[in-house]
């Protein structure tokens, strides 16, 4: 087709992006004498795709090739979009993976008092009005969400509320398509960890199981979590209604983040900076602690290199929320 009719169809497309465009020898028309096309591909970047399979890039693509001498363009498409009307998926598969096979395993590890003590059982998950399992589907309305964990595993919880400190992090890599998968676990005094539970969803279910098998409500006195306003707001929910508990933040993230604001500072700053962010946090007492930081703060100001830093440590370490750690 002519160049302008090209133009003319392609308004009337579905939003596109070009993700390759360069020139190659033409093949589009019979000119006997050498000359190039522009070669370019596209590919869809519809919002209504996106909507419709939000785990999978739309297979949609297009070829255009431009003559460059007679400006006459062929255009290919391949494959078709993905809607929530045509979508094949969608519509016509249901169920065609092993969905059954994972709904009996799941009915299979239920909680009974036959089980031993260290045998794995499910929990988290209710039944229909069928007395089938209805685990959600995945969606943001009815998540799928199971949790897996045991009597002995639970039983790390029925200890001296000052004798460990309950941990709670979240991590969405285990898998292409970034499920939300939470991991918690108790540690004593001796830095040893005792993982209490893997779960998807939220703390609720981990206290009526905990309920249930132990006979008594699971309660903390110290929660290490990372500097997230949702899982604090979370444990305060859960936990806040009977245990007066401490936030504690986690090192680990803490020192990720002084690193990430470091990037840039002299390599000996940065070595003392962080020489002295430990000399904080090894602190014997609180008392001690607020002298200290009073003592790095003012060996920090003179510094220019320091300003911005000083600054962001003092805000989000020292008087917001998370200043435990």
């Amino acid at each position: 087709m002519a160049r302008e009719d090209y133009l003319l169809l392609m308004e009337y497309m579905k939003v596109f992006i070009i993700v390759k465009s360069q020139l190659i020898p033409c093949i589009v028309c019979v000119l006997a004498g050498p000359h190039n096309m522009r070669y370019q591909l596209l590919k869809c970047s519809s919002e209504t795709c996106k909507a419709a399979t939000p785990c999978d890039a739309c297979p949609w693509l297009g070829k255009v090739l431009t003559c460059q001498e007679l400006n006459r363009v062929p255009i290919v498409e391949i494959s078709t979009h993905e809607t929530l009307v045509s979508n094949f998926t969608k519509m016509k598969l249901h169920r065609n993976d092993y969905f059954d096979e994972i709904l009996d395993q799941i009915d299979q590890l239920v909680n009974s008092p036959a089980i031993s003590d260290t045998q794995p059982f499910t929990f988290g998950w209710q039944r229909d009005v069928h007395r089938k399992q209805d685990l959600g589907n995945g969606s943001d309305k009815k998540p799928f969400q199971v949790g897996f964990t045991s009597k002995r595993l639970l039983l790390n919880g029925a200890r001296d509320l000052a004798s460990f400190v309950f941990h709670m992090d979240a991590t969405s890599k285990l898998n292409q398509l970034a499920y939300p998968f939470i991991v918690r676990r108790l540690s004593d005094r001796c830095r040893s960890f005792h993982l209490v539970a893997l779960y998807v969803k939220v703390l609720s279910a981990l206290r009526n199981i905990f309920k249930v098998v132990i006979g008594r409500q699971l309660l903390v006195k110290y929660v290490t979590a990372d500097a997230e306003v949702v899982q604090k707001n979370t444990v305060k929910q859960v936990f806040g209604v009977d245990s007066d508990y401490v936030y504690l933040m986690c090192f680990f993230h803490v020192m990720a983040k002084v690193h990430e604001k470091l990037k840039g500072v002299p390599q000996n700053l940065c070595e003392q900076v962080v020489f002295d962010i430990y000399y904080l946090h090894f602190a014997s007492s609180q008392e001690v602690y607020d002298q200290l930081l009073a003592v790095v703060l003012n060996k920090w100001s003179p510094d220019d290199r320091l300003t911005g830093f000083r600054s962001y440590f003092d805000q989000v370490w020292v008087t917001s929320t998370f200043n435990c750690w």
